[in-house]
């Protein structure tokens, strides 16, 4: 599997294990396809919650690197839970990747102004969510460690 223009030997060298990414959408077999992605391909840690309530939990405890956050999900949409992230001032500034079946342009338009780092549209390949993830997480690294 590779990630845009990378080299094998720059894959094989890809470590996020210092990031941790939570991701929140209620769809289980979803959860299980992107940890797979990040454990295995990325090698970051990954907290998963079926909804915002509970990611809220795991944040009061825990902040992520990362969040990977579904709109559509029970007990609080997405849309809620990024305005409170967002307002939040131990959550703000977490880069948070919108990942989603709604595709709709005025959407992106609404939420370009929450700092979104990325978009996913469901239904989507291993290829586009692997290169969406890595391109927020080597943003986060330090300069000296951009070695993937």
């Amino acid at each position: 599997m590779k990630i845009g223009n990378l080299t094998d030997e720059q894959m094989d060298g890809i470590d996020f294990s210092e990031f941790t990414v939570l991701i929140v959408d209620d769809d289980e077999t979803f959860r299980k396809f992107l940890e797979k992605i990040i454990g295995k391909f990325l090698k970051a840690k990954v907290v998963q919650a079926s909804n915002p309530k509970d990611a809220f939990e795991i944040m009061e405890k825990s902040v992520p690197d990362l969040m990977i956050l579904d709109l559509q999900m029970p007990v609080m949409d997405g849309m809620t839970a990024l305005h409170y992230i967002r307002t939040n001032d131990s959550t703000s500034d977490i880069p948070v990747i919108i990942c989603t079946a709604l595709g709709f342009e005025s959407l992106i338009v609404r939420l370009s102004h929450q700092k979104i780092s990325a978009f996913i549209v469901k239904p989507v390949t291993f290829e586009i969510v692997l290169e969406k993830i890595y391109n927020v997480l080597v943003q986060l690294k330090p300069k000296e460690k951009n070695d993937a």
